[in-house]
């Protein structure tokens, strides 16, 4: 005798599947930080704005965007929140302590899949 199951089961079945697939299709996006007033504010850390900090700053945090936005999506979850957190202690985030903080934790990962507690 062959079962089946009723169609309201099915019907469950296949939307939360079909849920599930939307939301792991999802892009991940990256954080979102005031880089130019992030700047403006170190610039303007010794009294007086200076013009080269700024552009420093600006260039800096566009470099690290643009290398890490094309792999952000490949980054792990656990790390990609760990490093928003510490991005953000200051208050305002920074690509370039975004950047660091991924390398980093990723360089850390590999390194620790190889060690082993000698006895």
């Amino acid at each position: 005798m062959k079962r089946y199951w009723p169609v309201s089961a099915t019907i469950a079945v296949l939307l939360i599947s079909n849920t599930a697939l939307a939301q792991s299709s999802q892009p991940v996006e990256m954080p979102r930080f005031e880089t130019k007033e992030n700047c403006d504010t170190i610039a303007s850390a010794g009294g007086s704005r200076s013009e080269r900090v700024f552009g420093t700053c600006f260039k800096r945090e566009q470099a690290a965007y643009n290398a890490l936005k094309p792999r952000w999506a490949d980054v792990a979850p656990s790390i990609r929140a760990h490093c928003e957190k510490v991005t953000m202690v200051g208050g305002a985030g920074s690509f370039n302590t975004l950047k660091s903080c991924v390398d980093r934790e990723e360089k850390s990962a590999a390194a620790n899949t190889l060690r082993t507690f000698q006895r």
